[in-house]
């Protein structure tokens, strides 16, 4: 079935409102010309979502009007030369309230009514992708992965080092993990760190999914026997241990995903998007080149 659905969460963001006070919500970040949501939303209807929505703090009247903004006007390149604006008709795009601090998996199950018996896209604003000429490929590969095997959800992942590898959520596979995409045997995180034998091979999961409604199944069973709030990778851990459908399809090495949880990690997202603006980028690449060598 073709994935028509897409839920993009800025609820509950882990995001630092200290990087720019001045904005007034962690998805409206600028990312050069864009905002982190604007990005994002031009992955997913890249990826072919045609019904999306944005799952956003009751109390976050910023990302609501926005939203209302970009329903109305269309989502706008803004100079970074991938597509016309009036290829980006945002006729189907709304916000779903959620609970603040809530749990991705706490806010699938809220909004189960909107995903029925459909596949969908989750993505989050707290890890944004810059594609280097592969302008939102990455879940439209994801897509494509999804429809040829027919499992049950496919995860990103991409190759990290042994410094950054424990605060991720890694992946092991089946196989080798050396093709384009590979079978989820488990999900370790940094709670649940292997020993030195069980090591994983270094594949840190990254926030965008695929997911088939089965997730349901496994986010339901979690509220009966659990105390605490649903999780979705515990829910993703079990469903690739008792199903062996999980996929995950790596990010190639002209995607780069990054962290805005310090000025550091922001200030980096900022200048590789704005080296990828068709006006300024050229520009911006050389200034960098001519002050690293003085």
């Amino acid at each position: 079935m073709r994935v028509r659905k897409s839920l993009i969460s800025v609820a509950g963001t882990t995001i630092s409102m200290q990087l720019i006070p001045e904005v007034q919500s962690p998805a409206l970040l600028p990312l050069g010309r864009n905002t982190v949501l604007q990005l994002l939303l031009e992955e997913v209807i890249s990826a072919g979502a045609e019904e999306i929505r944005i799952l956003v703090n009751p109390d976050d009247q910023a990302v609501r009007r926005s939203v209302q903004a970009l329903r109305d006007d269309g989502l706008n390149a803004n100079g970074n030369g991938h597509r016309k604006p009036d290829q980006y008709a945002l006729t189907d795009l709304d916000c779903l309230s959620q609970e603040p601090d809530c749990s991705l998996g706490a806010q699938l199950l809220a909004v189960r009514s909107f995903v029925g018996d459909e596949p969908f896209i989750l993505a989050t604003t707290d890890a944004p992708i810059c594609h280097y000429g592969r302008s939102g490929s990455l879940l439209r590969r994801m897509c494509t992965v999804f429809d040829a095997t027919g499992g049950d959800g496919v995860v990103a992942v991409r190759s990290c080092s042994t410094q950054d590898i424990w605060p991720q959520t890694v992946a092991e596979s089946l196989g080798d993990t050396d093709g384009p995409h590979f079978v989820v045997s488990n999900l370790i995180n940094s709670v649940n760190r292997p020993t030195p034998r069980r090591e994983p091979g270094r594949m840190g999961l990254v926030e965008r999914y695929v997911l088939s409604p089965i997730i349901f199944d496994y986010l339901d069973e979690q509220d009966t026997e659990m105390e605490e709030a649903p999780d979705l990778l515990v829910a993703l851990r079990r469903l690739a241990q008792s199903r062996q459908a999980l996929w995950a399809v790596r990010m190639h090495d002209q995607e780069v995903c990054f962290q805005l949880n310090s000025f550091l990690g922001y200030s980096r997202a900022f200048i590789n998007f704005s080296m990828q603006d068709a006006e300024v980028g050229l520009a911006v690449r050389e200034y960098i080149s001519d002050i690293a060598v003085r």
